[in-house]
């Protein structure tokens, strides 16, 4: 299975991304990060094989507090 690392902050970009995926090919497993840090977190735990990354994302995502 493919793993994809979604980097997005826009919950309905995020969202239509994974229903993209999942219609596509169920060969990919997407994995959402909400923000640049746990991202980075994700990245640093793991191998994917394609990353989205959206260019406009705070750095801290403040509804995980583990994350800040």
């Amino acid at each position: 299975m493919k793993k994809i690392l979604i980097i997005d902050d826009d919950n309905f970009k995020k969202e239509n991304i994974v229903h993209l995926l999942n219609k596509l090919n169920k060969k990919y497993e997407p994995i959402v990060a909400t923000a640049l840090n746990p991202g980075l977190c994700k990245l640093s735990e793991d191998k994917y094989d394609l990353v989205l990354l959206d260019m406009s994302l705070p750095i801290f995502d403040l509804s995980e507090p583990d994350n800040f």
